[in-house]
């Protein structure tokens, strides 16, 4: 027995494939054409047994290809299948005057359409009163009359194939109720869940911002928050205040190159750059208090999220006194080599005064009573030293040492004596001081003994040998 052959008649190129595939599957054989007018011509071409025909289509739609069909006496037994994605009543109407037997709203299900081939082919329409007359029937849609033209029978076919695309596609519509109900109740249930999920991270995000601000007003070290772009103040805790001198309401209208030293700003600039571009950074420059006073600081940048901002978060940490130690301690070491000179005359001139001298006749008595006077001189000199952080003898500091030089001199006072004056004077000056500041008396001490001691040498070699 030979393949039922069917004729697609449809435009859209893929859904005429999609439509001839579904058919040869189920045994049948196709044929394609692309309007109304060549699915005319295919059928004066060859033998069909059934034909499916879209709607709209150019040069000639399916309303008119299918008037043509079953105005032909040699076409009119084959059955016609109109799809459409129109649903309106008045295109059925239009159906059945253009004499289709099946009618179906795209997009079809494919069972469906399969069950009416199946039908329409086992059954086809008969001829037998194709030449009778048939009363026009006049009906009323929407206000508007429309005449039916087609017999019983096909009105019966039509009627049976409408019900049941309405049937399917109340089906359908069901069906997406259902699942657009589904799909809200899941969807209510999952905004539920992230609405606990995101009000569960909110308490977290606060409980996290709560301990950060409870450990940014108690950290030992100062802290400040800014804006990355402008570098412009947010907050700053206690010890950042009191560093700078500034209030926390002074604090927020200003903002980092303000209080940057003009000669630091060009490298703060370059290392805010470097700080943009690094999840922590470090670097040093030099800030100014609100008095004006310098101060040496050391930054540690990095960046955080606080209350939705994204802010730089700076850590101070005054370094001027450290500083200022390692300048003192460069100092010290460029004076190694005069103090280790110094010493070596030491050592000459305690070897020159073991010497015998016609000096007059030493008085221990005279000699201690002019040590405990020229103490306080001594004092006094050391302080004024240390205050110039200079840590070298300057002029008018040594021309005060002479002065002391020539009186211990007169008395004939040696090296011993000397030491003895600044063991004496720096017992006194440097009880109770803080370490670092007893070792910068103690070294600028030293080197004012070493100085004296140069000026008495000038006495000795005025002794006959």
């Amino acid at each position: 027995m030979n393949p039922l052959h069917i004729l697609v008649v449809e435009d859209s190129p893929i859904q005429s494939e999609m439509l001839r595939r579904l058919l040869v599957g189920q045994g049948y054989t196709c044929q394609i054409a692309m309007d109304g007018a060549e699915g005319l011509a295919a059928l004066r071409a060859s033998r069909f047994d059934l034909v499916i025909s879209d709607i709209t289509m150019p040069v000639l739609d399916g309303y008119q290809m299918c008037t043509e069909i079953k105005q032909d006496r040699q076409f009119k037994p084959i059955p016609v299948i109109l799809l459409t994605a129109l649903s309106n009543p008045v295109d059925v109407i239009r159906g059945l005057n253009a004499g289709a037997e099946a009618y179906l709203t795209k997009p079809y299900d494919k069972e469906r359409l399969l069950r009416q081939v199946k039908q329409l082919l086992a059954a086809p329409p008969v001829n037998d009163h194709a030449d009778a007359t048939v009363a026009p029937i006049s009906i009323d849609i929407s206000g508007q009359l429309h005449t039916v033209t087609a017999d019983r029978r096909q009105i019966l076919h039509m009627l049976v194939s409408t019900y049941d695309n309405a049937v399917e596609q109340n089906r359908v519509l069901r069906k997406m109720e259902e699942d657009l109900r589904e799909f809200n109740q899941t969807l209510e249930s999952r905004v539920r869940e992230r609405t606990a999920e995101l009000e569960l991270e909110q308490a977290r995000a606060h409980d996290a911002e709560l301990r950060y601000r409870t450990l940014f007003a108690l950290l030992p070290e100062g802290v400040v928050l800014m804006t990355p772009d402008t570098c412009s103040f947010i907050e700053a805790n206690d010890v950042a205040c009191s560093q700078l001198g500034y209030s926390q309401q002074e604090f927020a209208g200003l903002d980092l190159q303000q209080i940057t030293a003009a000669s630091a700003r060009d490298a703060l600039a370059n290392h805010l750059q470097q700080a943009q571009l690094h999840a922590s950074y470090s670097f040093t420059t030099s800030h100014l208090t609100r008095s004006g006073e310098p101060r040496d600081m050391e930054i540690r940048t990095r960046f955080i999220e606080l209350g939705g901002q994204r802010l730089l978060h700076c850590i101070l940490r005054d370094i001027t006194e450290l500083n200022h130690a390692h300048e003192m301690e460069l100092i010290l070491k460029q004076n190694a080599n005069r103090i280790d000179e110094l010493n070596r005359e030491i050592l000459a001139m305690e070897t020159l005064s073991k010497r015998p001298v016609e000096l007059s006749k030493i008085d221990p008595a005279t000699v201690n009573s002019l040590i405990d006077k020229l103490t306080g001189r001594y004092i006094s000199l050391l302080d004024l030293s240390v205050e110039r952080q200079a840590y070298q003898v300057q002029p008018d500091i040594s021309g005060a040492l002479r002065t002391i030089a020539d009186e211990l001199g007169g008395v004939g006072a040696g090296p011993r004596e000397v030491v003895a004056l600044h063991s004496q004077a720096l017992r006194i000056k440097v009880e109770g001081l803080k370490p670092e500041l007893k070792w910068a008396f103690m070294e600028e001490g030293r080197l004012m003994v070493l100085q004296l001691m140069g000026y008495l040498t000038s006495y000795y070699r005025k002794v006959p040998q």
